[in-house]
This record gives structure tokens, sequence and C-alpha cells, in this order.
């Protein structure tokens, strides 16, 4: 399952950014732009701490995936999003404790940047919407799906993101330094967190959406039909005898 925001004022948050300052960071998951071409979208960002200006994070703007950080550095993917709505993108940026940055999208490495804001003074992360921290209020709406979104304290590696493109669990993916890892399945609020470190999202809107990205399912579903006694077993669209 995932999660579909509005555009104008649907956002899941968390006033508290769960990665130490001064580390080296990760953040991504999957995405399904319903409008790519529109005005500039934040789809997973974070906050300043303490400031009521933007942070930064992942966004869309201009049909391409781009990071920016609080103190306006920027650097887009140079991957051009499709014009429709109903694809899903992988989209991972990480970055080390120099601020030296690699955005990946469905796996591969479009682009890299440096100079960028390492996490010290970052404060809160939000979901469909740029987050300010102090207050909390929101703008630079995202509109379309997000799921399986996650968050490291550490620079993810090449193998990694491949590994997380190609459909495996994030909670297997540096484990140690997972900080936050949210499915979106719509089904509760707040939003759970099951990386272990109990870091919920606060639900603003949002609609559930039965479209999820990826090879694993980590969102209930709906009943499984199976013969008790044998005979033809139906699991999704799969069908064993």
């Amino acid at each position: 399952m995932s999660r579909n925001s509005n555009g104008t004022s649907d956002v899941c948050y968390k006033i508290v950014l769960p990665v130490s300052a001064g580390s080296a960071w990760s953040m991504g998951g999957w995405v399904e732009p319903a409008n790519p071409g529109g005005s500039e979208q934040c789809f997973f960002c974070y906050g300043k701490s303490g400031a009521t200006q933007d942070g930064g994070g992942l966004e869309i703007l201009s049909s391409k995936f781009q990071y920016t950080d609080f103190a306006g550095a920027r650097v887009d993917s140079g991957f051009v999003l499709s014009s429709g709505s109903d694809t899903w993108y992988h989209v991972i940026m990480t970055m080390d404790v120099t601020g030296f940055i690699t955005i990946y999208v469905n796996g591969t490495s479009q682009n890299t940047g440096s100079g960028f804001t390492t996490a010290t003074g970052h404060g809160g992360i939000s979901a469909g919407a740029a987050i300010q921290q102090a207050i909390p209020s929101f703008n630079l709406f995202y509109q379309g799906n997000c799921a399986k979104l996650g968050l490291w304290s550490v620079q993810l590696s090449g193998t990694d993101v491949s590994n997380l493109a190609g459909g495996s669990n994030p909670t297997t993916i540096q484990p140690s330094s997972l900080k936050g890892y949210w499915a979106l399945c719509g089904d509760v609020a707040p939003e759970p967190d099951t990386s272990g470190t109990g870091n919920s999202l606060t639900v603003v809107g949002t609609t559930k959406d039965i479209n999820p990205p990826g090879t694993f399912v980590d969102c209930a579903g709906p009943p499984i039909p199976y013969l008790a006694e044998g005979g033809l077993i139906t699991i999704g669209s799969g069908r064993w005898w």
C-alpha cells in the first residue's frame, strides 16, 4: 500500500529528525508523482531546528528529481520523469560527512554534488511537503503517492541502493543505522515506524492507495483465499496447485 498526498494540505511528519548532528546520512524511497511537470514539490524533506525557514530534502522540479538543503545548495538528478502519473520511481540521496551527495534513481547513480550541509542543525522530517520545524508549518506540497521511505545515519553504498530499488526490505539494509522506516500503508495514524526506533509520523490528511511498489509486502492486504483440502491456491495475482 501507499499514502496519496493531494498537493495542497496532506503531510506526514515528526518534529525531531532522528539523525545525529554531523553524521553521514541517506534518505529516500518510492514515489509516484501525479504532476511531475508542475511547481516545486518536496516529497521527503527535513526542517532546520529552531527555524521558521524551509529545510530541504528530496524534491521534484521541472520534471526532475533534486536534492536541496536549507543553506540553498541544490543539485538535480538529470533524470527526466515521465509526463504521466502512473510511474513509480525509487529515489535515494546519500551523503558523506563532508557534504558530498549522490542521487540515485531506480538504483542507478544519476548525479553528484559537494558542499552540502550535513545533518548538523536539522530538525523535523516530513513526507508530502517541506517542513518549517519551529512552528511547524508546511509548503511545497507534493501531489502523488509515497511508500517505503527510509532514513539512515550512514552513507549507503551503491550496492545498498541497488538492492533497495530491486525490492529488498529497507529493514535489512544497514539495519544498525536505520533511524526511521515508514511503509506508509495508510492503515493507521500515527504512521508507524517499523525500524524499531519508534519515530512514528503524525498524519494530516492523505488517502490510502492500493498500488504499492517493490517486490516485498509489508502492509496488511485482503484475506488470502485458499482451499484447505488442496487444489488451487490464489495469492494476489499468482496461483499455485
